[in-house]
């Protein structure tokens, strides 16, 4: 009797002291859409958001966005910071990732089903296309990396194990340069040191060796240059090995001077006076005959 009375009450309203009638209706309602999709506030009823379900076992969501001709993101975030604090607009925090796979991803772009952008679980970041930012791009489909505003110095991969400056061959390549810092200013200190470190070993096995090579021509057309070692460096001993004959450097009497000398260096004078002096003797300078030098006991002589 008492729950026919209440449903009597909840169905005909209530009439308070001064006549009004109290409408009461049952809490809750009737959510929108089919199972499992997220319910929203539809003009004051319960309405089901369409593309989305909700696994509860899983505790994982999904939302699949409508085909748009105009742009409509399937997710807009906004915040303001306003505080001298660190801040994360998006946080994903994966928990036990000892057990997945390298191929496991906290963060996953795909485009038609492919991947395109993707943050791997051992912080690795992949990318398919172009990865561009101001003043650097890579492209890892030729592994190219391009630095600087016009993108003109390129670092890219030659081969097995192998880089080079610039990008793979063109019928118009750009010239590359390997440069390192250097002094300014008046008077600046000295430059630092430019060290080329060849392969090292362990106890006496030999070092590996520096090789500089340069391109033979080997036909016409499109023919590829062959890469000849022009110099080698041995490691252990450091004997140099030349391929060809060794050009020794040419200049005035007065660059000559300003040389450091090594024992045993050679230099061509440009501007000998009329002949080359005799053996032992030192150069004048001053004319325009050109004769090799040798050093020798510190000083520069003839050979």
């Amino acid at each position: 009797m008492r729950k026919l009375f209440a449903a009597l009450f909840l169905a005909l309203g209530l009439v308070s002291a001064h006549g009004q009638a109290i409408s009461v209706s049952p809490a809750g309602g009737t959510p929108g859409g089919s199972s499992l999709t997220v319910q929203y506030n539809n003009a004051g009823t319960f309405g089901g958001m369409s593309g989305t379900s909700w696994d509860d076992t899983n505790r994982s969501l999904t939302i699949t966005g409508a085909t748009v001709t105009t742009n409509s993101p399937i997710l807009t975030l906004t915040q303001a910071w306003n505080a001298a604090a660190a801040f994360s607009g998006v946080v994903i925090n994966i928990s036990s990732v000892g057990a997945a796979t390298t191929g496991s991803y906290p963060l996953d772009v795909k485009v038609g089903g492919s991947q395109i952008l993707g943050v791997r679980k051992d912080g690795a970041l992949i990318a398919v296309g172009t990865i561009a930012g101001p003043g650097f791009s890579a492209n890892t489909d030729t592994a190219a990396y391009r630095i600087g505003v016009a993108g003109d110095v390129v670092i890219s991969r030659f081969g097995g194990a192998s880089f080079r400056l610039g990008n793979v061959e063109a019928a118009s390549p750009v010239a590359q340069t390997l440069g390192v810092q250097g002094s300014s200013g008046t008077d600046a200190a000295a430059a630092a040191t430019f060290t080329i470190k060849g392969p090292m070993a362990t106890g006496t096995a030999l070092p590996g060796d520096v090789l500089i090579q340069t391109g033979t021509a080997v036909g016409s057309g499109t023919t590829a240059s062959t890469a000849t070692t022009a110099l080698t460096i041995k490691g252990g001993t450091q004997t140099v090995i030349a391929a060809a004959q060794l050009v020794p450097g040419s200049g005035t009497k007065a660059q000559m001077d300003a040389l450091t000398g090594v024992e045993g260096g050679l230099f061509n004078v440009t501007d000998q006076l009329t002949v080359c002096p005799v053996k032992g003797a030192g150069f004048t300078g001053g004319g325009n005959k050109t004769c090799l030098a040798h050093f020798e006991e510190g000083a520069w002589v003839a050979p």
